[in-house]
């Protein structure tokens, strides 16, 4: 049986499934499996993949997107720090990261925040780590019930929360794996799916946060979707979308991170803000997508 397991999900990858798998089997570490999870691809992903033949079963999972690839020593470095805890399966060891901006050809060192040890309230806090670095054991994934396959987007950082309640994490100082940016997606069409996805985890583990972390934690993650927001509207309304509008909203915004019970004190006051407030696309758009605010609307109507 191999010791480490390859997960790669893929869908109409043609153009790049080659250069993934290569990416594997060119690994210095070499007692490993490789599993490819095909979407019903309607090109010639499959044909690629059955010619890239390895007739490699194992104890430890990783990942791998399509569109990605390994450096030589990813599993090598991994397999390493799982030595020095004599393979203790609550354990999930991650690093960094290449960024490859193929529209500027260019590539940066992504250094991702630490994240080390008992990481539990740490990942409540930010997202954190990405998927092509994570390699835990298969009792670990058992034990949280696998992947969450209703999440938008974010779906790392929701299996990372779930593996931190019970693991332990290791953090690799040093890029594992190349991570290609594409000229795909809109930019719109990737932070609606961004947005949709965040909303989605906080929501989630909502009451996780709070307890955790405090409310503070739970304000800025509301802040940073707000401000997500308000550039997605700049993209679809540039015209439509004034600074008396961004200025109303985000004196909402700040209003609300700091409302308790005296609201209704000011009723008046916000309910004026709020006539305002609707009348803007974002503000639209917001409650259409992810509904954040329905408490606050509910108290101010």
């Amino acid at each position: 049986m191999s010791k480490i397991s390859v997960i790669i999900p893929t869908y109409n990858r043609s153009s790049t499934i080659e250069y993934c798998l290569r990416s594997v089997l060119n690994q210095t570490f070499q007692d490993f499996e490789i599993i490819v999870a095909d979407d019903c691809s309607t090109d010639n992903t499959i044909e690629i993949v059955k010619n890239i033949s390895d007739p490699r079963a194992s104890e430890w999972i990783t990942f791998l997107d399509s569109d990605d690839e390994y450096l030589p020593d990813k599993l090598q470095l991994q397999f390493d720090a799982l030595v020095s805890v004599n393979f203790n399966v609550y354990t999930v060891v991650h690093g960094n990261c290449n960024t490859i901006y193929h529209s500027k050809d260019e590539t940066k060192y992504w250094n991702l925040p630490l994240v080390e040890g008992s990481t539990y309230s740490t990942l409540l806090k930010a997202p954190s780590p990405l998927f092509p670095s994570i390699l835990t054991s298969k009792f670990m994934l058992e034990l949280i019930g696998y992947l969450d396959e209703k999440t938008p987007s974010y779906q790392e950082w929701d299996t990372a929360i779930l593996l931190a309640k019970h693991a332990n994490f290791i953090h690799i100082q040093q890029p594992l794996f190349n991570y290609h940016l594409h000229h795909g997606d809109t930019i719109s069409k990737n932070m609606v799916r961004d947005i949709t996805g965040y909303q989605y985890i906080i929501n989630k583990n909502k009451y996780e946060i709070i307890n955790t972390c405090g409310i503070d934690t739970w304000n800025n993650h509301i802040k940073m979707q707000f401000q997500k927001l308000l550039k997605l509207d700049f993209m679809l309304v540039k015209n439509t979308f004034t600074k008396t509008d961004f200025e109303l909203l985000n004196n909402l915004l700040l209003e609300y991170m700091n409302l308790n019970h005296y609201i209704t004190d000011q009723a008046s006051d916000y309910k004026r803000k709020y006539d305002l407030i609707t009348q803007s696309r974002s503000f639209y758009i917001y409650r259409k997508l992810i509904k954040p605010f329905n408490i606050l609307m509910k108290l101010i109507k």
